[in-house]
């Protein structure tokens, strides 16, 4: 049996942890001994971590470095792969400990020891261990029969749970080489293609913690997820975009590439403003210079999900990879820019409430109520019908301390309507048109009327009603931010989606038609219209807030109507 655990360790020639474990006896030795084999350690950093680890005999602390470390291709000649060596070698060695050791927690593999450069309670996610159960992002394929999604199987193990990295699509313009979807070794791969003929091609993905057995929500206490290669094709211009929200730290070095902007919708612009002189790294713990300032990591806790738009700005045919991973070397070289308190409570269950939480109770009585909407100026996005100011305007909207108010509706960020001459009113109603397959932020603000001056308008609502769809696919979904909370129906047929802090969204499960629109805000709903609406509350002083409107599935010439009032609908009426 000694010459066959010493086989494939000779053949490695690790002749300096022999050395460092002769102290040992020899089942605890030939052990250790091969932890490093598998570890493959080169360096003297990890060698010196390893003979630390060696001389203590603390065998669950290196068979954490060994797995930190050994996520490569199996050993020459023998066909084993290195984690499956660690594991027999791990095995072989608890038979020897005392019973009152303990032996490590299956997620022992994804959580790293408080003595090295990682927190304590971390979960890694490891994209070498996962299967590839579903590759048809957006049904672009390769896989043109899977669910247009990129699944991950066993991303990572929590509680002793195997946990799944789902991808999908909540808005796109996608095109790319499908191909190279999905991941190459310890990366994962997205692919976008630049700006062919005119049109920009991006995705708006959201990406879901789920347990492998149940197919419920996980929430981690603490993670993170970085990406790499952020460059593009043009020197001085910007090619690759990242946008995501929701984390509580970003990691950039001091000399970074990328260009970080904060959004009007809470959420973090990543961009590109070199050239390429990188290629994604092939593992997140070994990147060059070059490949750290190309590189960002951001830094979650108790999370389960979150989104993330990938665009290409420059004209390129073959298309941009976006590569993402776990936890990389930004953690050693580079201190966090903080977005938020990172002090927080633990999760005590990885499997959240799957009904919309109802956030706030307004007092009806207090909450303003606007007039009905009227569009004296509808010009959203330049896009018509009116010409001039590129905006919706909404006159006297309301009578704020004995002056009237206007509400403005106007783009923050790119906008596509299928019928531009639908946006303003619908009967009593706020109406924007919104393309299949898009998303636009909107941010809407009170000024005095006939003028642009602010306005801080104290407790009022937004109420978004006929939120539902004709086709599963192509959801509609609201995000508004800087609310006090939202209220739904107790039998509501809209969704609570994970949004960034300070925000509340939703989106349609239901197919309904136009026959169920309701016809006036102040007049009774009936439980179908308010089973479709989702009302959000604000309580302080507040002059302008941002409104995230997207219809999902692939662009495609027709459009969604989105139907608002300044009414608490819910649950005033």
């Amino acid at each position: 049996p000694d010459r066959i655990w010493l086989k494939p360790v000779l053949r490695k020639g690790v002749t300096s942890c022999q050395i460092r474990s002769g102290v040992m006896n020899t089942m605890r030795k030939l052990a250790l001994v091969l932890c490093l084999a598998c570890q493959g350690a080169a360096d003297s950093a990890a060698e010196a971590a390893v003979g630390e680890a060696c001389a203590k005999e603390d065998v669950d602390a290196l068979h954490l470095l060994a797995m930190r470390k050994s996520q490569s291709a199996p050993m020459q000649g023998d066909g084993i792969a290195p984690h499956e060596q660690v594991d027999e070698a791990l095995d072989m060695v608890l038979r020897q400990k005392p019973p009152t050791a303990p032996a490590p927690s299956p997620a022992a593999a994804n959580t790293v020891d408080s003595s090295t450069i990682f927190p304590a309670d971390m979960v890694d996610l490891y994209w070498n261990n996962a299967v590839i159960v579903s590759n048809n992002l957006c049904g672009a394929g390769p896989n043109y029969a899977d669910p247009p999604t990129i699944e991950y199987q066993n991303i990572t193990v929590y509680k002793g749970k195997s946990v799944n990295l789902l991808v999908e699509c909540m808005a796109n313009n996608y095109r790319g080489d499908p191909r190279v979807n999905g991941k190459n070794g310890k990366i994962g791969f997205i692919t976008v293609t630049g700006i062919i003929g005119g049109s920009q091609h991006w995705v708006d993905a959201k990406f879901s913690l789920l347990s492998t057995d149940t197919r419920k929500p996980v929430k981690l206490p603490h993670f993170f997820i970085s990406y790499g290669d952020i460059d593009g094709n043009v020197a001085g211009q910007p090619s690759e975009e990242v946008t995501l929200g929701g984390f509580n730290n970003y990691y950039v070095t001091k000399d970074t590439s990328i260009k970080v902007t904060k959004m009007a919708d809470g959420r973090y612009q990543f961009i590109s403003t070199q050239r390429d002189q990188s290629n994604c790294p092939t593992d997140p713990m070994v990147m060059s210079p070059i490949e750290q300032t190309r590189a960002f990591m951001v830094e979650f806790y108790d999370t389960s999900s979150w989104t993330a738009l990938m665009k290409v700005h420059t004209v390129q045919s073959n298309g941009r990879h976006f590569c993402f991973m776990g936890a990389s070397k930004l953690i050693e070289t580079v201190e966090p820019e903080v977005i938020k308190p990172t002090t927080t409570t633990p999760a005590t269950t990885t499997e959240p409430p799957t009904t919309t939480t109802t956030t706030t109770t307004p007092n009806c009585a207090e909450i303003l109520t606007l007039n009905p909407l009227v569009a004296v100026q509808s010009n959203l996005g330049g896009l018509g019908p009116d010409s001039g100011p590129e905006e919706i305007r909404y006159g006297e909207a309301a009578t704020v301390k004995g002056k009237s108010v206007d509400l403005v509706v106007t783009t923050s960020s790119e906008y596509q309507a299928q019928n531009p001459e639908l946006n303003g009113v619908t009967g009593k109603f706020g109406q924007i048109n919104v393309k299949y397959g898009t998303t636009v932020d909107l941010k809407f603000q009170y000024v005095l009327s006939g003028t642009n001056t602010p306005v801080k308008v104290n407790k009022f609502s937004l109420t978004v009603y006929d939120i539902d769809h004709q086709n599963t696919d192509k959801a509609e979904m609201v995000t508004v931010c800087g609310v006090a909370g939202a209220n739904t129906f107790p039998s509501t047929s809209v969704e609570e989606m994970d949004v960034p802090p300070g925000c509340k969204g939703f989106k349609s499960t239901k197919v309904s038609g136009s026959e169920n629109n309701p016809n006036d805000p102040a007049i009774d709903l009936t439980d179908e219209q308010k089973e479709n609406s989702a009302s959000f509350y604000f309580d302080k002083p507040t002059s302008e807030f941002v409104v995230t409107m997207a219809v999902g599935g692939k662009v495609k010439p027709s459009g969604r109507n989105f139907m608002f009032a300044g009414v608490p609908a819910i649950p005033c009426l």
